[in-house]
């Protein structure tokens, strides 16, 4: 058995009205090769749902290492996390998994 534990303001923040909420597939989850895949999958869940979002670029990084000071600039997130995790999303939309992907 695999127990979840979530902070409270994480939970209000995917799962708020504003942000939009979404079923996510467990099965999708299993099959992402990182954990960056998952986080942006589970971001592309929730705010796909809304239609859209805006967030400050600190806060990004934060949501997808824990810290938003993690990278120094948007292009070393880019190029150590989002590029594989969007890559990642691909093929799982490419094998029927998922609905949607990020570009």
């Amino acid at each position: 058995m695999v127990k979840f534990r979530f902070d409270n303001n994480v939970i209000r923040f995917f799962y708020s009205y504003e942000k939009g909420v979404s079923h996510i597939d467990l099965n999708a989850i299993k099959q992402c090769r990182s954990a960056s895949s998952i986080k942006l999958y589970i971001i592309m869940n929730c705010w796909g749902a809304k239609g859209f979002t805006i967030c400050k670029t600190a806060h990004f990084q934060q949501l997808m290492h824990g810290r938003a000071d993690y990278y120094k600039t948007w292009s070393e997130l880019d190029r150590k996390c989002l590029v594989t995790a969007c890559k990642d999303l691909k093929r799982l939309y490419q094998n029927h998994i998922i609905d949607q992907y990020l570009t």
